[in-house]
């Protein structure tokens, strides 16, 4: 017995078993997994019942999955082969079924499948909120059925998908189908730039806002990141150009940049990017204190919390911040909180919640994994 990656799916043959070759030998094992669900919806009410749909609405019929993934750790310890597959017997049978030499043999690529964005038939990729197993996401599928399931799996992590994937044979994607664990090129920015976040948008792009230039100097130009193109464009610029900012994503969908600095002072203002018009807006009020090099995370009660940094101290030159502050998008207010215990630079020793990570090194070039 051996065991190798495959998606699972139908296998055909030729009609009867017969093969108009002698010298044509296929030789599968598969592991697979049985689910028995005595509570599996058999009826629309069950369904919206399970589903908590609310009385009156509608529910899309999904079906139950029918491929599910095997354990990373079960299906690794299979790969490394068994007591059973290393016994002679099992040898001897091995050897029976495959009597030609690789040398003598050919293996025929079998036609695979690939979830795609309709838009560009570029290979689309897992959210960044869907599970994966620990064997990495697979870059293609070896059924139909399979990519079909992959494909109902990302809008189901990420409803924004709704209506812009498919899944089409791999040899018909735009590019060839990225390889699991690698990285792959993704052009160039408009305006290089270093010490900026990457922000997520609710319609699919990556923002990237201000940040450090070439030379040093605060930016205030901004880029958006296309993935169903692989490719960049320039973004309405910032009302002032800022560096060591954090750029933190609001319920609503529109992202808040915060603080940073100038040229010469900490900056105290915001603004806030609205995808959906493309503008940016200055916030009429500012924080209490001018920082850079901040935390900011936006809290369960759509809030966000701004702690630590760098600023202008009492009596001295920049130094590490203690303060911390909330502001709340629904009145764009700003209201102060309690201290940390101790002043941090960038705010994450207590700040509880998602903190953003810096790029330093200086480069006009971006890459995905």
């Amino acid at each position: 017995m051996s065991y190798e990656t495959q998606d699972a799916g139908l296998e055909l043959t030729a009609a009867s078993g017969t093969l108009a070759s002698a010298r044509v030998v296929r030789r599968s094992a598969r592991y697979e997994l049985h689910i028995i669900d005595s509570g599996t919806a058999t009826s629309p009410a069950v369904a919206r019942r399970r589903l908590a749909v609310p009385n009156g609405a509608v529910a899309a019929a999904t079906g139950p999955k029918r491929f599910h993934n095997v354990s990373g750790a079960v299906f690794d310890e299979l790969l490394s082969g068994s007591s059973t597959s290393r016994a002679a017997l099992s040898k001897r049978q091995a050897r029976l079924r495959q009597p030609f030499a690789t040398t003598d043999t050919v293996r025929v690529t079998e036609q695979r499948f690939v979830v795609a964005y309709v838009k560009s038939n570029r290979q689309a990729f897992p959210p960044g909120s869907l599970g994966r197993p620990s064997r990495g996401a697979a870059a293609t599928f070896r059924s139909l059925t399979t990519a079909q399931d992959a494909l109902a799996d990302f809008v189901e992590a990420d409803p924004g998908l709704t209506g812009r994937l498919h899944v089409i044979p791999a040899s018909e994607a735009a590019a060839s189908p990225a390889v699991p664990g690698t990285w792959s090129d993704a052009g160039l920015l408009p305006v290089p730039a270093s010490e900026v976040d990457l922000m997520p948008l609710t319609n699919g792009r990556i923002l990237i806002a201000g940040g450090t230039g070439p030379a040093g100097a605060p930016l205030a130009a901004t880029a958006l990141f296309d993935p169903t193109a692989d490719a960049w464009s320039s973004g309405p610029p910032l009302a002032t150009g800022r560096r060591l900012h954090t750029t933190t994503s609001l319920a609503d969908g529109r992202v808040l940049a915060l603080g940073g600095r100038t040229a010469t002072a900490p900056l105290a203002t915001a603004e806030v990017f609205d995808p959906a018009s493309g503008t940016w807006t200055p916030m009429p009020a500012s924080m209490g204190t001018a920082r850079y090099g901040h935390s900011a995370t936006r809290l369960k009660d759509g809030r966000v919390l701004v702690a630590g940094g760098s600023g202008v101290r009492t009596g001295q030159d920049d130094g590490a911040l203690a303060s911390a502050e909330l502001f709340d998008p629904a009145t764009s207010a700003w209201a102060a909180v309690t201290p940390m215990t101790d002043a941090a630079r960038s705010g994450r020793d207590e700040a509880e919640g998602r903190v953003h990570s810096r790029h330093h090194g200086r480069s006009r070039s971006a890459r995905v994994a």
